[in-house]
């Protein structure tokens, strides 16, 4: 998935618009559908507003080693629970999704591994908030 993808996806994840994304960046809605289209290069500022806006980082976009999680679904045949889609779309930057991929050993995806993750993170955002 390339940079312009990747945007629209997360985007899209998100429930975003265009527009919303417009309002967030500062960017224009030509440009913005231009990235997502790849007619056009970002610059790393524009990369930066974008990330930030999205709530990711610059290299989730541009790396293509950091999947997404429907791609690392697709990889190994798997449907993701609504659950776990929804609590991905609440949270504002789940970084360590992108490395899955990365971190399993065998190159398989497990859902039960990810649920796992999301537990963590869940029980790390209650006692932050003690």
């Amino acid at each position: 998935m390339d940079v312009g993808q990747k945007i629209r996806y997360v985007r899209e994840m998100r429930g975003l618009s265009l527009t919303d994304l417009r309002n967030r960046t500062g960017l224009s809605l030509s440009y913005l559908s231009d990235a997502e289209n790849n007619k056009s290069s970002l610059s790393l500022k524009s990369l930066d507003k974008i990330a930030e806006a999205l709530h990711t980082t610059p290299s989730y976009l541009i790396d293509k080693r950091n999947v997404t999680l429907d791609e690392l679904a697709a990889i190994n045949h798997v449907e993701l629970p609504s659950e776990i889609k929804e609590y991905v779309v609440k949270q504002e930057s789940l970084p360590y999704i992108s490395l899955i991929k990365e971190i399993d050993e065998d190159g398989i995806f497990s859902l039960e591994f990810l649920q796992n993750l999301i537990e963590l993170h869940k029980k790390e955002i209650r006692n932050t908030n003690k």
